[in-house]
This record gives C-alpha cells, structure tokens and sequence, in this order.
C-alpha cells in the first residue's frame, strides 16, 4: 500500500533540528485502513552507507510518544524517521540503513525492521534540505525535545482526519501468541474494501483448527482478527466487484492473508465469496467454506473421486469429514468412515456405507482395496492407511504429506493438500446444499464473546461437525437471500 505523505521542515528547540518525514516506510498490518503513529521507544541507528561523509546517525534515548491517530488493531503503522546529521542538504543524496527495532506500534504490535531495508533519499520527497546552521549531529545523546511550531501539530491533526474518522467495530483481537486467553473482545477499525472486495457485514463465523494453530504461535504478525469462514450480508463493494451488490447474503472463505472473521465486518475478494445457500441460516452458512471446500478439493480435485469408487474418510464425524462423506455420497461413490464410538449414529445419519468404530476396530483389519483414501486425523492413521489402498489408487492427507517411499511400495499415490478459497467450489456446494444432498452439521453456536471457550472445544479434536460464533441477529431480507 502506497501513502503519499506531505514531507516539511519543522523546528524543534532547542537546536533547530531538521524534522524529516519519510514518504512511505512500513506497513504493520495486512488490513486496508490508514492510520499515523509518531512514536519512538528504543535508540534508532540510521548508519550512512554512501555519500561522502560515512557517518553514523543517532537519535537516542526516549523520546515518548509524540502523537498516536487512528491507530488500533486493522491499521497500518508507518513509521516515522527522525534524522540527524551534520552533512546537511547532502542528506538528499545518501542512503540509510536502520538497525534495531526502535518502533513499537500501540495495541502490541510487533516492530518491523530489517537490516536489508534501506531508504533512498531523494531532495524534495524523503529528506528535505536543511542549512547547515539548522542541523545539529547527534550522537548517542538523549534530546529533551519542545515543539515550537504551530505547523507540526496542524501538519498531526489535519493529516490524518480521513483515518481518524474510521468507523470502529466489535471484534477478537490477537495481541500475541498464547492460550485462550489472548483471545480479547475489543473494538477495532473497520476495513475498507480495495477495488476487488467486499465488506462483508458478518453475521455469522466458523471456528476451525487452524484458528488455534494461529493463536498458538504459527505466525508472529500481531495484532490480528483471526477467523477463515463468515456468513453475511454484503455492505460494500469496491469499485471492480461485479458479483454483488449492497443487501447480498454471501458466505466466504477468508484466505490465510486475509482472515478477520472474528469481528463485526469483514473484507474479502469476491473470488473468495458466494452468494448464500437460501434453504440454511447464516450460522449454518458460515460452517460450510473452508471445511467443506477442502474436502471437495480433496476428493474432487486432487483424487478424481466418481461413482463406483470406494472411499475410506478418516475422522468422518469431524468438520472435513462431515462434508467428504456428504460429497462422496453425492458423487455416487461407497463410503468407508472412521470416528469414535459416540459419533457411529452420526455416520448412519450422514449416509456412510460402512462405519467404523476406531476406539474398537482397527479399520486395517476390515478394509482392503479402496480407490481413495482421505486422511484428515492426526496421529498413525496416514501411516497404517498405504496397505488398504488398491494399486494405482490415491491417498489425500490434509494433515500432513505422505511418505513417498511407502507410496512406491504400495504402487500407489498420494498427495498433501493444502486448500485455497474458491468462489466457483463455494457455488457449487450451494447448489448441493439446496438440493439437500448436504446438511452442514453445527453442534454449538457460540456468541462471539465466548470465543475461548469455542476454541478450546476445537482444541479437543473431538468435535462433531462445527462449531460457529454468531457475531450479530439476520436482517429482516436481503437482496438475495
């Protein structure tokens, strides 16, 4: 995201150093709103790495937070670069690179720096030209700091009045890795759509296990809203979007870049949306896209599944295998599937050919020949699944690759997957839903604020169908529900 911001000389007493304002620096966030933060926590080094005089830059000590706007979880964070050098205008033609990670955005936001990163200073834009007389160097010295400009504080409050005026909303915000409890309901800004998105305004939102991997540490980018499946009606469209328009009930699959389904709205591109299934509610909407897109990429896309083949499902009363059972039966093809003994009448219900109870039965034992195998448990089940499979058959694991040296001994294949968002997968399963070929199977609707709780249920890998947050009460209609 590019921000073209006003770069100007301000004074500072008591020394008349130059104020110089970097024209686009870092972004701290994923999402689409701007917003400013002056602060400075830690010592920056700028260490001169051309021009003529190759001297090392310091502003030090702590110079407290000048200003904050518009910041808070869903917002960019730029940064600020405070120079001092005694080379004077030469500033417009050297190069700096920053050590350290002196900027600490508000909310807990990580700092964002680099070694590699630099700044071309360019006359005009980055570094504005100063006499010699209004530069002072400073080196490893703390600045007790007094603004005698009236243009620096109109330059802070004009600024960024758009970013200031942001609507908030109510959502789950992450400030670091952790338990449940780094789960906070809070207010956030509320993002904007780019040109190929929608504000969704969310209705309903799904809990999967990724959510929790997320929260437990398997990425560092805080603060962030987690949530990959959403239900609701849209309440905006960027400029290119064709697909829908205001009052359109849609459900989604948020990519992994995008997520921030645990909040009021929510943005994605409208290739990751569909118009909602009419014969379900948002809640039951919500369950649907990516567990059930990642079973019909596994079965459909990756394995080639038709009618007549047999399928083995492991975890079949699970997120995934509710749905793979669901599709395969659809596609017309003989279902196998493991769970635990509280979840056989499950199976039943759902259609499966031959149920097994895993706690009792090791499914080794009573398969034999199966085309496909569709692993979505942890554990040994990948590695005691190659035997069960015919020649030229295919195993699909969402948990974890297969070994390829097993699948050369048993002549047979196999494949990872990692699942995607797809509007035209999100259609078709709408079409199935409403023919009533698949019933998405919710076993807790949840309030938002109880999202701990939701996830630690997750966590147990002993779920039956999904769990979802009912964030917000359906409008009355909408435009095409």
């Amino acid at each position: 995201m590019a921000a073209s911001l006003s770069s100007d000389l301000f004074m500072l007493k008591p020394t008349y150093t130059c104020f110089a304002l970097t024209r686009k620096v870092a972004c701290m966030s994923s999402e689409g709103n701007i917003g400013l933060e002056l602060y400075a926590q830690r010592t920056l080094s700028l260490l001169c790495v051309s021009g003529e005089n190759r001297q090392e830059c310091l502003f030090g000590g702590r110079l407290g937070s000048l200003g904050s706007l518009a910041s808070g979880p869903g917002n960019p964070r730029f940064r600020i670069v405070l120079c001092f050098c005694r080379d004077g205008s030469g500033l417009a033609h050297h190069r700096f690179r920053v050590f350290g990670e002196p900027y600490v955005g508000l909310a807990g936001a990580r700092p964002y720096t680099s070694e590699k990163e630099t700044w071309a200073g360019r006359r005009g834009e980055t570094l504005r030209r100063c006499r010699d007389d209004e530069l002072v160097y400073a080196k490893r010295m703390s600045f007790s700091l007094s603004i005698n400009s009236l243009r620096l504080i109109a330059w802070i409050a004009i600024l960024p009045l758009a970013a200031a005026a942001q609507p908030s909303m109510k959502a789950i915000v992450i400030h670091s890795s952790g338990g449940p409890e780094v789960l906070k309901y809070e207010d956030a800004s509320r993002p904007q759509p780019e040109d190929d998105e929608v504000l969704i305004r969310v209705m309903a939102a799904a809990v999967n296990p990724v959510d929790v991997f997320i929260r437990e540490g398997r990425i560092n980018h805080f603060p962030l809203i987690p949530g990959m499946d959403v239900a609701g009606v849209v309440e905006e469209t960027g400029n290119k979007v064709t697909k829908f328009k205001r009052g359109d009930a849609i459900y989604a699959y948020l990519s992994f870049e995008e997520q921030g389904g645990y909040a009021e709205f929510a943005v994605t591109k409208q290739d990751h949306a569909a118009l909602k299934p009419k014969s379900i509610d948002f809640e039951h909407a919500a369950a649907v896209p990516l567990a059930a897109t990642t079973a019909w990429q596994a079965l459909i896309e990756k394995a080639r599944l038709s009618a007549g083949q047999t399928v083995l499902i492991h975890g079949g009363s699970g997120g995934v295998g509710t749905f793979a059972v669901q599709i395969a039966k659809a596609r017309g093809a003989k279902v196998i599937a493991t769970a635990s003994t509280a979840n056989q009448d499950l199976l039943k219900q759902l259609g499966v050919d031959q149920p097994i109870d895993y706690t009792t039965t090791k499914f080794e034992d009573v398969v034999k020949d199966v085309d496909v195998v569709l692993n979505a448990v942890r554990g040994d089940t990948l590695a005691r699944s190659y035997s069960v499979v015919k020649k030229g058959g295919i195993i699909v694991s969402v948990t974890g690759e297969p070994d390829p040296a097993e699948l050369e001994k048993h002549g047979i294949r196999g494949t990872g997957l990692g699942a995607h968002p797809d509007a035209k997968v999100l259609e078709e399963l709408a079409k199935l839903i409403d023919a009533r070929k698949i019933t998405p199977i919710v076993s807790a609707v949840m309030p938002l604020v109880d999202v701990a709780k939701a996830q630690q249920q997750i966590a147990s890998r002993h779920t039956r169908g999904k769990v979802v947050l009912k964030v917000a009460e359906p409008p009355n209609q909408s435009s095409r529900d």
